[in-house]
C-alpha cells in the first residue's frame, strides 16, 4: 500500500516525501531513493539511514514500569496495540523494567488492545479474569487507556481506591 501510495507521488514529481509508515517502510522508502527523492520518516522509527521524527518509547515505558514497582507493585500489566505499530516496542520495554526490579514476565499479563478503545477494554477484561489479575497497568496509547478505564468501571473497580 506505501509503495503505491510513494509511486504515484513519485509520478507526480514530487521533490520530498514525508511517510508514516505502517510497517518498517523499508519497501516505500527504496522506491523513492531510487530516482533520488528524500524522505523523512514521522510517527514511528524505521530501520533506514534517513531524517526522522518519532516517540522514543522504551526508555519511557521501562521507567514507568520501574515506578510501579518501586511503589510495590509486581503484578504489572500491559496492553499493546496492533502487531504492526509499537506492539513490539511496549512489549520489550516493559519487559526490561519488570526485570530491572527483578519482577517475573508472565505471559498472562500481557494482552493486545488493538489500538483502540474496545480492544483495550476487552484485553483488559481479559487480564483481570487471570487467577492473580494486575494490580497496575501500562497501556500502549491515550485511546487504550479510555477502554481500560472503562473496563474497570464495568468490573466495578474504582480507580484509585480499588485499583491503583
Amino acid at each position: 500500500m506505501e509503495v503505491k501510495g510513494v509511486s504515484e507521488l513519485l509520478r507526480r514529481r514530487v521533490s520530498a516525501i514525508i511517510l508514516a509508515a505502517s510497517c518498517d517502510g523499508a519497501p516505500a522508502i527504496c522506491c523513492a531513493n531510487k530516482v533520488d527523492v528524500p524522505v523523512i520518516a514521522i510517527d514511528r522509527f524505521v530501520p533506514a539511514d534517513i531524517d526522522q521524527v518519532a516517540v522514543e518509547i522504551t526508555e519511557p515505558t521501562a521507567v514507568l514500569v520501574d515506578h510501579l514497582a518501586s511503589i510495590r507493585h509486581t503484578r504489572i500489566a500491559v496492553i499493546t496495540g496492533r502487531a504492526r505499530l509499537t506492539t513490539v516496542e511496549h512489549s520489550a520495554s516493559y519487559q526490561l523494567g519488570l526485570r530491572l526490579n527483578g519482577n517475573e514476565v508472565r505471559p498472562d499479563h500481557e494482552a493486545n488492545g488493538d489500538s483502540s478503545e474496545v480492544g483495550a477494554e476487552v484485553a483488559l477484561g481479559q487480564l483481570l479474569s487471570v487467577p492473580e489479575p494486575p494490580t497496575a497497568l501500562v497501556a500502549g496509547s491515550s485511546r487504550m487507556n479510555i477502554g481500560a478505564m472503562r473496563a474497570l468501571r464495568n468490573a466495578g473497580l474504582k480507580v484509585p481506591v480499588d485499583w491503583p
